[in-house]
């Protein structure tokens, strides 16, 4: 139809107007497809503007959201950590405490056994010195009874030098667990235990020696 009316246009009025016809009709149409293409881009814009604000708000609630969590957990963890340093600071002195008191407790024992000793070993030496060589009934007792505490005395140290091994190691020990204490405390129990007393099913430390009666009449023993 368009052809038919631009020849007829060419046949009555000449190709100028023909030509003329045709340019004007070309103008309006692609006036007519750029208005329609103008307003499909600008509606696609818009549409993309609306989803990057979009994306945009949703990325700044997830980042104010990370930043708020980090937060939490920083403080969640000075928070855990500083109550492990404190629950470690009062086990160790707790630990510290026994431990002195402890061996001040076994450092009693010891010197009221090494006075005792001491002063047992005086008397029967003055009784020895008395009788001088008396019945040798007698000077068996006090070579039994000397050596008894004798071995009592070596026992007495080991379990001494012992307790405050395990004093000194629970110091070092892991602070949650309080087994070294007690184990230190039961050892200090025992280490006040006399033995090697006549009677006792205890004959002295495996360390001390033991001293006959020619060794005792002899003066063989010391005073110390």
């Amino acid at each position: 139809a368009l052809a038919a009316k631009l020849a007829a246009l060419e046949r009555d009025q000449g190709v100028g107007a023909a030509t003329s016809a045709l340019s004007c009709g070309l103008a309006r149409c692609i006036g007519e497809f750029d208005a329609e293409l103008r307003v499909e881009l600008k509606e696609s814009i818009d549409g993309l503007r609306e989803e990057l604000r979009a994306d945009a708000v949703t990325e700044g609630r997830l980042q104010q959201m990370s930043e708020e969590f980090e937060a939490k957990l920083m403080q969640a963890s000075s928070e855990f950590q500083a109550k492990l340093n404190q629950a470690s600071a009062d086990t160790e002195s707790k630990i510290c405490q026994a431990a002195s008191f402890m061996e001040a407790k076994i450092g009693r024992v010891a010197a009221d056994n090494e006075a005792k000793i001491s002063q047992t070993k005086l008397d029967m030496e003055a009784k020895v010195v008395q009788k001088d060589g008396g019945d040798a009934e007698a000077t068996s007792d006090l070579g039994q009874r000397v050596t008894a505490l004798e071995g009592e005395a070596r026992r007495t140290s080991y379990l001494i030098t012992r307790c405050i091994g395990e004093l000194s190691g629970s110091r070092i020990c892991g602070s949650s667990s309080g087994k070294d204490t007690n184990r230190g405390a039961e050892t200090a129990t025992t280490a006040s235990t006399p033995t090697g007393v006549p009677g006792s099913d205890c004959t002295g430390s495996l360390h001390a020696p033991v001293c006959s009666s020619e060794e005792l009449s002899q003066g063989r023993i010391g005073t110390g």
